[in-house]
This record gives structure tokens, C-alpha cells and sequence, in this order.
């Protein structure tokens, strides 16, 4: 072998570790940025929420709601969650609790960031007589977007005397 050809051969062997080493760096360049995505998914425990009208008490991860206030079939508890989210990363919400009874309604209400708290609220009515885990598509709401501050439940009829549990939400884009 002449001088030329192991020159060539001595090239040739370094360009393709140069480009072996190029090519790796791209690929972990592209997975640190694009890498596995994250769950951007939250859960919110019942116990989280606090009773901003009527009475309720955590038992565990849920808040038992005890107590409502008004006079039947209008009685109402509150349940309020203040924390500041991002509406428009979570498509879907997820409600968790007991079945209501016939004479009772569950909405879900949320106020946005920068929002006094006597304005406005939104809100998104829950299907009736759904027991366990409900799921809404928020994205039907227009109100759904932006900063929020609060959300919560509204809980509304008559109770029977019952008491009702909140497992929580769920939130997921």
C-alpha cells in the first residue's frame, strides 16, 4: 500500500467517525428536546377542595359534604379549589364522586385569573344522575381558556339527608 492510499484510507476512517460522532449528537440533541413527552395530566384529591358554602370534611383523599345551606329542594354546598391553572392545557375534566340524588344538579364553575371575586363565574353543567367518574369535554365551553384562578363544584337540590362524597378531579389535554 502506497503512501496515498493509506492517507485516503486514514480520511476516509476519520470522517466517518466524525460523522458517526455528528450523528449521535443530532439524535440526542433531537430526543432532549423532543424526548419522551410528559404527561401534563393532574389529578386534584377531593380533601384539596375547602366548602365555600354548606359544610364538608376530608375522610382520607375525598371531602364528605355534610351540610347544605338554604331551604329545600334549594339547598346548595360550595366546593372550591384556588389555584392558578392553565385551562388550556387540560381538554378534559374528570369528576369523581357519589351518585347524586334525583332531586339534586352538579355544575362545574371556574373564575380566571385577574377576575375579582364578586365577577362573573363560568360554568359547565354535569350530566344528571351520574354515579363514580364523569368526564366533560371543556373545549365545548368558549369560556374555557386562558388563566384560571379557581374552580370548583356546585352542588344544588335536595340532598335527602345524605351525605356525598367528592373523590376529586382529574384534569387531561
Amino acid at each position: 500500500m502506497n503512501a496515498m492510499s493509506v492517507k485516503a484510507v486514514g480520511y476516509a476512517l476519520v470522517a466517518s467517525v466524525a460523522s458517526a460522532v455528528l450523528l449521535g449528537l443530532v439524535f440526542l440533541g433531537y430526543w432532549s428536546l423532543a424526548g419522551p413527552a410528559e404527561s401534563r395530566d393532574l389529578y386534584v384529591p377531593g380533601r384539596e377542595f375547602r366548602a365555600a358554602v354548606g359544610q364538608a370534611r376530608a375522610e382520607g383523599e375525598q371531602l364528605v359534604v355534610s351540610g347544605f345551606e338554604g331551604v329545600s329542594p334549594r339547598r346548595q354546598a360550595v366546593l372550591s379549589l384556588r389555584r392558578q391553572l392553565d385551562s388550556e392545557a387540560y381538554r378534559f375534566l374528570t369528576i369523581d364522586m357519589s351518585q347524586l340524588p334525583s332531586g339534586m344538579a352538579a355544575t362545574v364553575f371556574w373564575r380566571k385569573s385577574g377576575q375579582a371575586q364578586g365577577d362573573a363565574l363560568y360554568s359547565q353543567p354535569v350530566p344528571a344522575n351520574v354515579a363514580g367518574a364523569t368526564t366533560l369535554d371543556m373545549t365545548r365551553n368558549p369560556a374555557w381558556m386562558g388563566p384560571l384562578a379557581e374552580i370548583g363544584l356546585l352542588l344544588a337540590g335536595d340532598p335527602e339527608s345524605r351525605e356525598l362524597h367528592f373523590s376529586g378531579i382529574s384534569l387531561a389535554g
